[in-house]
């Protein structure tokens, strides 16, 4: 009769190593155990339970955990329950710690965005692109913040460099746009605007948002008026034209 094979845990097991002397399982060892912890931990924020992360957290803590994963998680979650200033503090102990640290260079730049704090956040998504500069989500954070802050075409060469990162996100095609549209460049801003929706009357609208934010209130009635025209039952295009029409006067008598 044949030997068993081991089940997958036996197997996890037997690990010997060089002195021939098998080796716990991660989750038998100290590091393992913590590990299992902060992954728990995490889920809890991702399902939304916030409060009950930071009782986890904390508890590591106590027991003596520490790290740039815990530091990180705790400052998300502080942010998710709206103690900003406290995710803050946590973060710019991490970035004193480990200054290049992209994730916590981001994570400051929206807290700072948060704040309407333009220049701050332009300098903190700078350095999150600098140490990982292949994250086109840190690229789009930081176009979007040259565009609030009258950068467009800076705006217009982090953006592009993000869609090269990742060319599925809508958010930043529609960002670029924005860019496009503040640029001056509104025949581009509608084909950026036409691939991230397939819908010709959004891409129509959204060139009339640009401009309407532009102040060209004349081009942006222009633009709702096309949407109309491609879907006369768009109903943004609709009330924004209605924004923009002026009211009539009173009848002569």
């Amino acid at each position: 009769m044949g030997s068993a094979l081991p089940t997958s845990a036996d197997a996890a097991r037997q690990r010997p190593n060089k002195a021939g002397v098998e080796e716990p399982a991660q989750w038998e060892t100290a590091a393992g155990r913590d590990q299992a912890r902060l992954e728990f931990a995490r889920g809890l924020l991702n399902a939304g339970a916030a409060d009950a992360c930071l009782e986890l957290i904390a508890q590591l803590r106590r027991d003596g955990v520490r790290g740039i994963e815990l530091e990180r998680l705790h400052a998300e979650a502080l942010r998710a329950t709206g103690l900003d200033d406290d995710a803050q503090q946590v973060l710019e102990g991490v970035v004193k710690r480990w200054p290049r640290d992209a994730a916590a260079h981001n994570e400051l730049g929206i807290l700072a965005m948060d704040r309407k704090d333009l220049p701050t956040a332009v300098a903190h998504f700078e350095q999150a692109v600098r140490f990982d500069k292949s994250n086109g989500r840190y690229l789009n954070n930081l176009g979007f913040a040259l565009l609030t802050s009258d950068r467009a075409d800076e705006a217009i060469e982090a953006l592009r460099a993000a869609l090269r990162m990742d060319s599925s996100k809508t958010q930043t095609r529609n960002n670029l746009g924005f860019a496009l549209v503040a640029a001056g460049r509104e025949q581009e801003a509608l084909r950026v605007f036409r691939a991230a929706s397939r819908n010709n009357a959004d891409a129509h609208y959204n060139v009339g948002v640009g401009l309407e934010l532009r102040g060209a209130s004349a081009q942006a009635s222009e633009s709702y008026q096309r949407a109309l025209k491609a879907d006369p039952a768009h109903v943004r295009a609709q009330s924004a034209l209605q924004r923009l029409t002026p009211a009539e006067g009173p009848p002569t008598p």
